[in-house]
């Protein structure tokens, strides 16, 4: 008996949708429905004033700069004085810190030894060159081969010794490195 009425409830609630679903207005709610989206939305227009404010809320804050600047030495080395706080302004080419770069005065030493010994090389292969010269000039004692090779050896010696002479004064300039501030204000 229960699905006798069970079966007759859900044919006849099936009935009803499939029904309601067909009206014949149907199309003209649709049409409804669109001459009512197609009008203007209200809107309504108020005055604004001024009060003071109902509460106040103190929330904890940091303020952070408009630009950062990340600074990396030329050189590794030990901070040796600090010209400026932390939160200075400074300006484009400011000297920011000294540092004491220990391997970069051992390098130094090195570069000059390099550059005295290329000077004495340079000396000696002068010499010889010299010596071959006012030897060349009787005839038979000096073949222009090894003329030419004293003056190549020469030539060989000088371009050394401008080199080394230059990565020493590279060296001499750098011996304290300063940092400079890149720019942040403009």
């Amino acid at each position: 008996m229960k699905t006798i009425f069970y079966s007759g409830f859900s044919l006849a609630l099936g009935f009803l949708t499939l029904s309601s679903c067909s009206t014949p207005d149907s199309a003209d709610n649709k049409s409804k429905i669109k001459d009512k989206s197609s009008s203007f939305p209200a809107y309504q227009i108020g005055t604004v004033s001024s009060q003071k404010v109902g509460q106040q809320i103190q929330l904890p804050g940091e303020f952070l700069p408009f630009q950062e600047v990340s600074i990396y030495p030329k050189a590794t080395g030990f901070v040796q004085k600090v010209m400026v706080d932390r939160g200075s302004n400074v300006r484009n080419g400011q000297v920011l810190m000294v540092l004491e770069a220990p391997e970069t005065e051992e390098q130094l030493v090195v570069a000059r030894s390099n550059y005295l010994k290329a000077q004495a090389m340079l000396v000696g292969s002068k010499e010889h060159y010299k010596r071959l010269v006012s030897g060349s000039k009787i005839a038979g004692s000096v073949s222009a081969l090894n003329l030419e090779t004293a003056h190549a050896r020469m030539m060989a010696d000088s371009a050394s010794a401008m080199g080394e002479q230059a990565n020493f004064g590279a060296l001499t300039r750098s011996s304290l490195i300063w940092l400079y501030a890149p720019l942040l204000m403009a």
